[in-house]
């Protein structure tokens, strides 16, 4: 999983740096190579870089469906902002925004939830200023972090699940 996640950030900064452009190539800076194209339609983006570590392929948007492990679901009610997919020869990952009209507190609840059942150890928490933060790793190399932020009765959320 070690290629995806900082891959993940290297491919958003540059589609960022791509402007309106619907396809083209680019270079992440340490000699990766990569492609993306936007379908004018969807907005989905798609994307793939390969470097010395191997190929990863995202795909992100407002109408990407979050890829999430076995165990792991968006929580009842959860409307979807956007996703981001991203699979690696070591793992695959995915990122989900979104926000649901539930306390900050009933949303983690759920969450470490499902990551304790998925055998994920709790390894960081976090309550600050309105925002809480729970993550942790488990067997079989499953991460997992949860940012909520709770404002006007609704919950601001981020979700990032990955797996060997």
């Amino acid at each position: 999983m070690r290629l995806a996640f900082p891959v993940a950030v290297s491919l958003i900064l540059a589609l960022a740096a791509c402007g309106s452009e619907q396809s083209g190539t680019f270079e992440d800076g340490e000699g990766g190579e990569g492609t993306y194209r936007v379908d004018e339609e969807s907005g989905v983006t798609t994307s793939e870089i390969k470097t010395e570590e191997g190929t990863a392929r995202m795909e992100s948007g407002a109408g990407v469906k979050a890829n999430l492990p076995d165990g792991f679901a968006l929580m009842p009610g959860a409307n979807v902002i956007s996703a981001s997919n991203i699979t690696t020869e070591q793992g695959s990952g995915s990122m989900t925004m979104m926000e649901i009209g539930k306390p900050a507190d009933e949303v983690v609840a759920f969450y470490r939830k499902q990551a304790e059942a998925a055998g994920v150890k709790i390894q960081l928490e976090m309550n600050s200023d309105g925002t809480r933060m729970i993550g942790g790793e488990g067997r079989d190399g499953v991460t997992f972090s949860l940012t909520a932020t709770e404002a006007d009765g609704k919950t601001s959320a981020q979700l990032m699940v990955g797996s060997k």
